[in-house]
């Protein structure tokens, strides 16, 4: 059954593609706003029709809404077809896919569910560096790194001597149990201290926020993935990585997902489709060389080999130098939209050249004149000529779902309530937005998508965080000049503000704050729990039997921890009559913006301390700091509100003191949260206990 696509808008005729060339793989390419997201969920609703089981990666929740049918009149506005219409909503069976979250149906990663199984020993040398690759990422080591390479080395060494003995590790949990036994080869490539940080590394992968996304839920798996949905219906599967923490962590997703579609389809040749694996803005995950990140192997895998297996591949892209050229020389169908930029024509001439020798310049031509929704599509083993296409309507909504409405559009496919009318703020804040996108175009000359913008501040608004523009990029897919003229003027408006961070220009919403997990820094430094579990729990107890005296009968009936995130802020002050200057270290709630100090052992927070500037006592000197990358931060830390510009501010403007630190350092404070209840009455009160000190706190160390 041919792919109905849509029509020739010169001549009205139908626009059909051959099944047999998803199996050759689909490449659609276009500016941003060019509608490549809209051709993508046209080939897939006709996947569905044809009862091929369908695998997305969304990473911006606009192809969750494959699970909400299309109005009556946007069906009529966008011409669908009414067979389209019926056949789809006959068939699909749609399950959103969360990995590391439990918004839809949660799922989470194992790398390590399958051993390699390989006709060739360098496709197993390719598989198996990048799952060492991906491991190492996903433990916070920068692989550009000396020290990166070799921790990824150790990894890619102890996975082959368990390949090789048969001892293959089931579960990410026994990654530390192989990462601790002796390497085979001569020669350690780690220390004994370095190769226990990397067993202590492996066994915090579990633990906390960042393990859900290791233990949220079953694993992905593909096998399920096309069986699941009831007897005579198609299953669609949309893998959603809008809602991770960083682009690390998305290119670990995508690389799970692409190495068990291989071990699923290499369990059995079959020359027929039997699966469409989509990849919505593929850039980053299969580069050119030099850059290899996990994806990518597995990518190149799939392209050179999914095809006798049945599998066929989609990706979208804004740019063709996006993808690796060997990758590219496996699609054998692209579709074209709009391209503007006489830079963007010259990307894909030897392109078009090679699958259109004839007249290239005639193709090249007519990119600039196509509408949103209109794309040259270029098969030659099966459509003659090139054909200007314009999409059918969809039998979906296109519109962006936002994560907590996933379960409800799965169960009723119906559209959200609308959103109460915003208030006064809201909208001045939305309208300011929309100016800066449109400053921002007329500036850079681009063509960009409508609400950009808009999408940008819900970026902000939906995950608060500390994000520079490679970050901003990877969520918002769109020219990176552009981008950057845009975020200038968010934070002219005030919208957003502006940050030097670890040497990079970074921004976050002054009205939200930010997670200090999410983007830049990449690095934090912790202070030392010196009262673990056991500890702060007799000191909460302590307390508890001081009040007896007043409240009787007071137990903990509860517990929590957490971090409190503090910018670390050197300066010198004055000493005052004895004349001279001091360095010293100053600890700035990035919550509150309060000062926190010790006064007599006790951990103080105050926003204009008492005691004598040059008798403050430092929380903790720095040689007491234990350094580490961000990503090992697995438990809850609250929205920070102070940035690192502030921070320094504060000191200044506290003590008049000089501040001698240009980029104040994330340190994070341990805190324990107890719940007490009185008298079995049900009636609780809660306590705080820091980490470092053990002092007691009647309130929140985060709060103002």
């Amino acid at each position: 059954m041919p792919l109905h696509l849509g029509r020739n808008p010169d001549n009205g005729q139908p626009i059909r593609l051959p099944e047999e060339d998803l199996l050759r793989h689909v490449v659609i390419l276009g500016a941003t706003g060019s509608g490549k997201t809209v051709l993508g969920k046209a080939i897939l609703e006709e996947a569905v029709r044809m009862g091929v089981p369908v695998v997305a990666v969304d990473s911006q929740g606009d192809l969750a809404s494959l699970a909400v049918a299309a109005t009556q009149e946007s069906a009529a506005d966008h011409g669908t077809p009414e067979d389209a219409m019926d056949e789809y909503w006959s068939r699909a069976a749609v399950q959103i896919l969360t990995p590391g979250s439990r918004h839809g149906v949660a799922r989470s990663l194992n790398p390590l569910k399958d051993a390699p199984a390989f006709e060739a020993s360098e496709d197993a040398v390719l598989f198996l560096d990048a799952i060492a690759e991906g491991l190492a990422a996903a433990m916070g080591y920068a692989l550009s790194s000396d020290s990166g390479s070799r921790a990824k080395d150790t990894i890619y060494i102890a996975l082959q001597d368990a390949w090789k003995s048969g001892k293959w590790p089931k579960e990410v949990s026994d990654l530390p149990l192989i990462l601790a036994r002796e390497p085979t080869m001569d020669g350690a490539l780690l220390s004994h201290r370095e190769r226990s940080a990397l067993v202590r590394r492996a066994k915090a992968m579990t633990v906390g926020a960042k393990g859900l996304l290791f233990t949220a839920g079953p694993p992905l798996d593909v096998k399920s993935m096309v069986s699941w949905a009831p007897r005579g219906r198609t299953p669609v599967n949309i893998v959603y990585t809008g809602g991770l923490r960083s682009p690390s962590e998305r290119e670990m997703v995508v690389a799970t997902l692409c190495e068990d579609v291989y071990h699923w389809m290499v369990s059995e040749t079959n020359g027929h489709l039997r699966l469409v694996l989509y990849i919505d803005e593929v850039a980053g995950l299969c580069p050119p060389h030099p850059k290899n990140p996990p994806a990518k192997k597995f990518l190149s895998l799939l392209f050179r080999q999914a095809r006798k297996y049945g599998v066929g591949l989609v990706v979208a892209t804004q740019n063709v130098t996006d993808l690796d050229y060997k990758a590219l020389g496996q699609a054998n169908t692209w579709a074209l939209g709009r391209l503007l930029a006489k830079q963007d024509l010259d990307r894909v001439r030897h392109l078009v050249g090679s699958l259109h020798p004839s007249d290239p310049e005639e193709v090249l031509s007519l990119a600039p004149s196509l509408k949103a929704g209109q794309f040259l599509l270029l098969s030659p083993e099966h459509l003659g000529r090139v054909e200007k296409l314009e999409v059918r309507g969809l039998a979906t909504q296109h519109m962006v779902v936002p994560e907590e409405k996933f379960r409800e559009i799965q169960s009723t496919h119906a559209l959200m309530a609308p959103k109460p009318a915003p208030d006064e703020k809201t909208t001045k804040r939305q309208r300011l937005a929309t100016a800066a996108a449109r400053a921002a175009q007329t500036t850079a000359r681009v063509e960009v998508e409508e609400g950009i913008g808009l999408r940008v501040l819900h970026l902000f608004e939906d995950h608060p965080g500390l994000y520079g523009l490679e970050e901003i990029a990877g969520m918002n897919p769109a020219d990176t000049r552009f981008l950057s003229i845009l975020l200038r003027k968010m934070s002219e408006a005030r919208l957003l503000r502006s940050e030097e961070v670890e040497g990079r220009e970074v921004y976050w919403d002054p009205t939200i704050g930010f997670d200090v997990r999410r983007g830049v820094p990449s690095k934090a430094a912790w202070l030392p729990l010196r009262y673990p579990l056991v500890e702060a729990t007799k000191r909460a107890n302590d307390s508890i039997e001081r009040r007896m005296l007043v409240i009787p009968k007071e137990r903990i009936t509860g517990k929590e921890f957490y971090f409190v995130p503090l910018w670390r802020v050197e300066a010198e002050i004055p000493l005052g009559r004895k004349g001279g200057k001091v360095a010293r270290q100053f600890y700035v709630n990035a919550a509150s913006g309060s000062i926190a100090h010790v006064v007599n052992g006790v951990l103080t927070f105050e926003e204009f301390p008492r005691k004598d500037v040059s008798r403050l006592e430092a929380l903790s000197s720095k040689a007491h700091l234990e350094p580490g990358p961000s990503q090992k931060i697995g438990d809850h830390v609250p929205i920070a509100r102070v940035g690192p510009s502030q921070a320094k501010e504060i000191v200044h403007r506290s003590f008049g003191a000089k501040v001698l630190t240009d980029h104040p350092e994330l340190c994070l404070l341990p805190v324990w949260k107890f719940e007490m209840e009185t008298n079995g009455s049900g009636k609780t009160r809660p306590l705080w206990v820091d980490g470092t000190l053990g002092s007691v706190l009647s309130r929140p160390p985060e709060s103002p």
